[in-house]
């Protein structure tokens, strides 16, 4: 605990800032994606450095609470209001999704989905620690929900991102299959009793070429050795 104190693990305490820090090392594998634009990256680190501060708050007890020191190690309402303009731009670019979106579109927007459901853990967990405590005036709750909120639609982004960039990576080589099928259509399948008609007449060759070798054993060893024309 921050300022000496000490609790159990168990303590509702070290469970809430410990899912903070799982927050943290879960935007950490975003922000390592090497095709993460360098914006996205730096409003990835800005987020983390800051939940570094809600887990400092979350670290200290209720008597020590005076001794926190804002934008250092005590969340602040200027860093809520930053998320949710990031929400609004988010949201204003690519819209809000009106039915469930299941996760696994891409690799970059699963993170974010699952960087999603750790900030929602994370934020339940600090409710606990809230009522336990009967704090009254910390902005940890609201800024995790915020950040929860944000990740939602930087998945959408990274969805779209990486549908674009394989579509421009993509260099036709060849007439689009579209028009291939229209050029060349598939042959018919034909109708069952023509398919009988054909499994029937197999058997019936063959027997027939069976007498001709009969009659003449010397067709066999001519067909044997001929010469294989290729066209």
């Amino acid at each position: 605990m921050l300022f000496g104190d000490k609790v159990s693990k168990d303590d509702l305490a070290p469970d809430a800032y410990g899912s903070v820090d799982e927050l943290v090392a879960a935007l950490g594998l975003i922000r390592a994606d090497h095709n993460l634009p360098i914006e996205v990256k730096e409003n990835v680190l800005r987020i983390q450095r800051e939940l570094f501060i809600v887990g400092a708050e979350l670290a200290t007890t209720k008597e020590n609470r005076k001794k926190l020191k804002p934008n250092e190690t005590l969340v602040e309402e200027k860093m809520v209001l930053k998320l949710e303009k990031d929400i609004d731009f988010l949201e204003e670019r690519n819209g809000i999704p009106e039915f469930f979106v299941v996760p696994g579109e891409n690799e970059l927007s699963a993170k974010f989905d699952w960087a999603r459901v750790v900030s929602r853990r994370a934020e339940r967990k600090c409710v606990r620690w809230h009522k336990h405590l009967e704090i009254n005036d910390s902005e940890v709750i609201v800024y995790l929900n915020r950040a929860g909120m944000a990740s939602r639609p930087r998945s959408m982004t990274a969805c779209k991102m990486r549908s674009a960039s394989a579509l421009g990576s993509k260099k036709r080589t060849s007439q689009p299959f579209s028009k291939k099928r229209a050029a060349q259509p598939e042959p018919m399948t034909p109708p069952p009793i023509m398919a009988a008609v054909r499994i029937n007449v197999a058997p019936l060759l063959a027997d027939a070429a069976s007498e001709v070798v009969k009659a003449d054993p010397a067709l066999l060893n001519r067909a044997q050795h001929a010469p294989v024309l290729v066209s």
